[in-house]
């Protein structure tokens, strides 16, 4: 009798406990500061149904880059036993590594263009099992911007380089394949994002470029497209940014016979003999607009022209004395008040 009590005493206190668990209200995991966990676990049927899906594996990056190296690896959630199984890696066909227990190996991508696809075989002694086939392949995204309204003069050697307001087009030149072979630029659907932002207007198939606005709200500007082969499902990104500049104002001699020196900038100043005449050349760089110019030249601080807009580039000078002069140029752009330029030289007589 006395073990029978002692029994439903023990049976009365496990209920009590029990109803306690039981209607304990979310709130107050919240008020734990447990709001991210759940009080319910996973019953026995959904753990079965994970451990009986079938076994997949899976590529840390489907788009490496030449020479890079692939981590793939095989997915053993629930299953102890691929522990102990023989594990055989086929790459292309052929066995690339076999081992007990080996759920991840690695590969070293080749050149653009090379296609791989991977599966395993698992041995367990009386059963074969095989994953899915992952194919992937090695390609390169090359980002190039140009700037379509920024002038530099014809035989300048530098790129045209991106001020307040310029208009900046961003060019996506993919190297990507698949078992086919190279796909056109075209067939692939391109998403573009500009400073963070999607870009769904831009985005879509065949829509390889975009035309951004370099706003004077920020200095450095990015961009970044992800590439996708329809057919496939393959996806490759890659991304870069161009930072803002200011306008230039550069020099060159003009002579009557060998015309604008182009090949010899005027870094500081230039010598001219007494009595005899020269024409200095402005050259403004980085502008957007050059019909829009207004030009303002001043001599010893002096204005020597009136200040126009039509294409007022050229200074004549005649040294009557010896000594040295101060040039100086201010460039404004009337359609951008955010591009303005600055120049200077010194004309020295001996």
């Amino acid at each position: 009798m006395k073990y029978i009590a002692n029994n439903k005493i023990q049976t009365i206190i496990a209920t009590f406990v029990c109803v306690l668990f039981v209607s304990v209200p979310t709130d107050s995991f919240a008020q734990s500061g447990l709001e991210g966990l759940s009080p319910e676990f996973p019953s026995t049927e959904e753990i079965q149904d994970t451990i009986e899906q079938p076994l997949r594996i899976q590529a840390i990056t489907s788009s490496p880059q030449p020479g890079e190296t692939v981590q793939i690896s095989l997915n053993h959630y629930g299953r102890s036993y691929l522990d102990s199984s023989n594990i055989t890696w086929i790459v292309n066909g052929e066995e690339y590594e076999s081992g007990v227990g080996m759920k991840q190996i690695s590969i070293e991508a080749g050149g653009l263009g090379s296609v791989y696809t991977v599966k395993v075989v698992v041995n367990r002694g009386s059963e074969i099992e095989e994953t899915q086939t992952i194919t992937f392949s090695v390609a390169n995204i090359d980002l190039l911007w140009e700037v379509v309204d920024s002038y530099t003069h014809p035989f300048y050697k530098g790129k045209a380089l991106p001020t307040m307001d310029s208009a900046v087009r961003m060019v996506a030149i993919p190297q990507v394949s698949n078992q086919s072979g190279m796909l056109p630029a075209e067939n692939l659907i391109y998403n573009w994002s500009k400073d963070g932002g999607r870009r769904a207007s831009d985005s879509g198939y065949g829509k390889n470029s975009i035309l951004v606005l370099a706003r004077f709200t920020r200095k450095t500007h990015s961009a970044e497209v992800e590439v996708e082969d329809p057919q496939s499902g393959s996806r490759w990104s890659t991304s870069d940014s161009f930072r803002l500049t200011e306008p230039e104002v550069l020099f060159y001699r003009k002579t009557p016979l060998g015309g604008i020196q182009y090949e010899r900038e005027i870094s500081e100043s230039i010598d001219l003999a007494q009595g005899s005449s020269s024409t200095v050349v402005a050259e403004p760089h980085y502008f957007s607009n050059q019909d829009s110019l207004e030009y303002t030249w001043r001599l010893n601080g002096r204005s020597v022209r009136e200040t126009t807009t039509s294409g007022n580039t050229e200074l004549p000078l005649v040294s009557e004395q010896s000594g040295t002069s101060e040039i100086d140029l201010h460039v404004t752009n009337n359609d951008n008040i955010f591009q303005t330029g600055d120049g200077s030289v010194e004309i020295i007589t001996p």
